[in-house]
């Protein structure tokens, strides 16, 4: 217990350099910063009228309202809210939620690595690597996506669910089955539940989750291609594809009316004036262009 709580202090202080920028004199300035303090200020306000998840935002665009909540994640906006409820001003419980996402980003890469490299060392490692990626810290500090921020937070803890549900119960010939590691799964289930519940507090976060989805699953693919050898390759598939079906279940409350009323807005607007990923490839003249000065 008080190594756990060493390493927990260590990764703590490890954290701190990272969201320092925050921490500064004066408003940090981020692209976004201005947008989600606002959206927070929304989504509490909405909240104190009796919804728990708000949809819709009645005070946005000049007041005739704005459905943001019902399309875009907005569990930033809630843990930002809560520790404003706290007693904290809103600009510093943005801050101190800012920092809460690089401990978890820090807590969770160590445990990844210490799982995967089965060593101290290499916990320590992921952890570097990872709470000072370049886009980590691009997306904190430049675009201030607290949203994505919290999302990317939690992709090594999703990733090391994953891993361990993959691995749970398919150990020796006896769970060698899918059936069996059915059976194994749901008599202990806690990976499973794990899996499902960082699943859908990912996906409340940010849609990068949704394009994450895709290498995700092929990585399991491929995890499960390595396990065919002892016969595990369906069995391998069982925990992780039973975590994210009951994730996806935990979040239908979100994700049935947004796919159900997409419809009724002008989202492809969105993608035409500029954010459609096809419009912003470099041309191999501008990739090979000397930067200018």
């Amino acid at each position: 217990m008080k190594q756990r709580i060493l390493t927990f202090l260590a990764l703590a202080l490890l954290a701190v350099p990272a969201a320092s920028p925050f921490f500064l004199p004066g408003v940090p300035r981020t692209n976004d910063l201005t947008a989600h303090l606002f959206r927070t200020f929304f989504f509490g306000r909405t909240m104190a009228w009796g919804g728990w998840w708000p949809r819709w935002s009645p005070d946005q665009v000049y007041g005739f309202g704005y459905p943001v909540f019902n399309f875009f994640p907005s569990l930033f906006h809630l843990t930002t809210h809560f520790l404003h409820q706290l007693g904290l001003p809103l600009l510093t419980a943005y801050r101190a939620n800012t920092y809460v996402h690089f401990l978890l980003a820090a807590v969770g890469s160590y445990l990844l690595g210490r799982t995967v490299g089965k060593s101290r060392a290499a916990g320590w490692a992921a952890a570097l690597v990872y709470t000072y990626s370049p886009y980590l810290l691009y997306d904190a500090h430049v675009r201030g996506s607290g949203p994505e921020t919290q999302a990317l937070a939690l992709l090594p803890l999703l990733i090391l669910a994953l891993w361990r549900s993959a691995e749970w119960g398919v150990g020796s010939e006896e769970w060698g089955t899918w059936r069996g590691s059915l059976v194994s799964n749901l008599q202990s289930p806690w990976w499973v539940l794990a899996t499902a519940v960082l699943f859908a507090v990912s996906f409340l976060s940010h849609p990068i989750v949704y394009q994450i989805l895709l290498p995700i699953g092929l990585w399991l693919l491929v995890k499960a291609w390595f396990a065919r050898r002892d016969g595990r390759f369906w069995s391998s598939l069982v925990g992780p594809l039973l975590g994210i079906g009951l994730g996806g279940l935990l979040v239908a409350f979100y994700w049935l009316p947004a796919f159900a009323e997409v419809r009724f807005v002008q989202a492809d607007r969105s993608i035409s004036q500029g954010y459609a990923y096809q419009s912003n490839f470099l041309s191999l003249a501008d990739m090979l262009r000397w930067p200018t000065m």
